[in-house]
């Protein structure tokens, strides 16, 4: 379970430094499947079939069908690398490992707990701070689908470590709810290449007015 975490967040940390696009795409798929290698685990130790049903769903949706169909969008509109804002890759790593201590800090207190809660929940939030960093920090829209992702993913590890997973129905309808936005955007963004031939946010954020 240790193990998995720490893949969990190393995932994050690489998706933060990597320029390419498809590798961006592959470290999600990746993550993903440590994730659902987590739910897996905790569904043989306790016995609870939702789980297993949690890790199924997982692996199968944000695992492969998410990562295949952004790859196809990423070889259609053929924008192999990601766009940074004016942060450096240096820079944009030393926030993210200050979000990771920010993390660990904000849930010390549990540590006393012991248990999956305090290995797992200093991951779950550190995902979730990653996630929306991703988003804040890259340019190129499908980006946005990843740290999305990674949000996600952070969500369903904090349900796991604090409360055993959430209802079976639960976590499919947020799968889906994932799998449905991701669909949409990968859409969009290949409409809007067509059209502008760009993807770049801040370059869509200057047609406005």
């Amino acid at each position: 379970m240790q193990m998995l975490s720490y893949g969990l967040l190393a995932t994050a940390l690489a998706m933060v430094t990597v320029q390419n696009l498809i590798l961006f795409v592959t470290l999600a798929a990746v993550q993903a499947v440590l994730l659902g290698g987590q739910a897996l685990v905790m569904g043989w130790n306790t016995g609870d079939p939702a789980l297993f049903w949690a890790a199924g769903l997982t692996f199968a949706i944000k695992g492969a069908v998410i990562p295949l169909f952004l790859r196809y969008i990423i070889r259609r509109i053929k924008v192999m690398r990601v766009v940074d804002s004016t942060m450096t890759t240096k820079v944009q790593l030393l926030i993210a490992v200050v979000l990771v201590l920010l993390a660990h800090w904000a849930t010390g207190s549990l540590s006393a707990l012991g248990g999956a809660s305090a290995e797992t929940l200093p991951v779950a939030l550190a995902l979730v701070l990653i996630g929306v960093f991703l988003m804040v920090s890259r340019r190129v829209a499908l980006t946005q689908v990843i740290g999305l992702l990674v949000i996600e993913n952070g969500l369903f590890l904090a349900a796991l470590a604090t409360a055993d997973g959430l209802p079976v129905l639960v976590d499919a309808g947020i799968i889906f709810d994932v799998l449905v936005t991701a669909v949409v955007t990968g859409l969009f963004v290949w409409r809007i290449n067509a059209t502008f031939e760009s993807i770049d946010t801040v370059q869509l954020r200057r047609l406005r007015g």
